[in-house]
């Protein structure tokens, strides 16, 4: 599945998987649950707890790992469109 999208929430099964693909600036969301998300290029990975967000840094390949059943925000920022390609990877 390919998604195009300014604001998206997306309920997600442990383990689940969804991949964003030039999305540079998207605001990710943890609403519910734990997520993993590592970004391409980067040496770090981040855990998010409910509440807690990122502003994606990359221009590549985005994973977002939900641990536990989750809920995650995808969304631009400043008003702009930022439209970033979503796929589910796994289920």
């Amino acid at each position: 599945m390919r998604v195009d999208l300014n604001k998206a929430m997306l309920g997600l099964h442990r383990l689940q998987i969804v991949k964003l693909q030039g999305a540079r600036g998207a605001r990710v969301t943890c609403r519910e649950g734990t997520l993993w998300v590592t970004q391409e290029g980067f040496r770090r990975d981040d855990f998010l707890a409910p509440g807690c967000a990122i502003t994606v840094e990359t221009g590549g390949a985005v994973l977002i790992e939900a641990l536990t059943e989750s809920a995650v925000i995808v969304e631009g920022y400043g008003g702009e469109t930022v439209a970033p390609a979503i796929a589910v990877v796994s289920a």
